[in-house]
């Protein structure tokens, strides 16, 4: 319930900045175009209420699903990605007391298709990564 209260409000605030919600990612808790900046924005919700602890259904799997989930035909392609992080808090009534939004990873080429050298994956192991160094 707190996690869905932190992502509607969360949803809101993307809203009001001019970002246009796009069909939920299986690894993100929210998916939003910036077509200012042409950027798909992956979003991991991050909710507690006063100053309990932090819920929140990982970054890391945000950033998983944005290289494994096939594109969704619904969502536009675009130049870039980003990974946000929205921090919720709510008071017992579920009011919002405060939300932090922070912007993340610098922007990245998104790929679309494997780039020459690269797993099908869009991923680089360590092993690989060592090598090209």
């Amino acid at each position: 319930m707190l996690l869905a209260i932190a992502s509607r409000l969360a949803a809101e605030h993307l809203l009001r900045r001019d970002l246009r919600l796009l069909p939920r990612d299986a690894g993100a808790d929210l998916v939003a175009l910036d077509a200012r900046a042409d950027t798909t924005v992956f979003v991991t919700v991050l909710a507690a209420r006063g100053a309990g602890a932090v819920t929140t259904t990982g970054a890391a799997r945000a950033r998983e699903g944005a290289w494994s989930t096939p594109q969704d035909p619904a969502r536009p392609t675009t130049a870039h990605i980003r990974f946000d992080t929205i921090r919720v808090t709510v008071d017992a009534d579920d009011s919002l007391l405060r939300l932090e939004h922070l912007e993340g990873a610098p922007r990245i080429r998104s790929v679309r298709g494997p780039a020459a050298g690269m797993p099908a994956t869009g991923r680089t192991s360590g092993a690989e990564a060592r090598r090209r160094s």
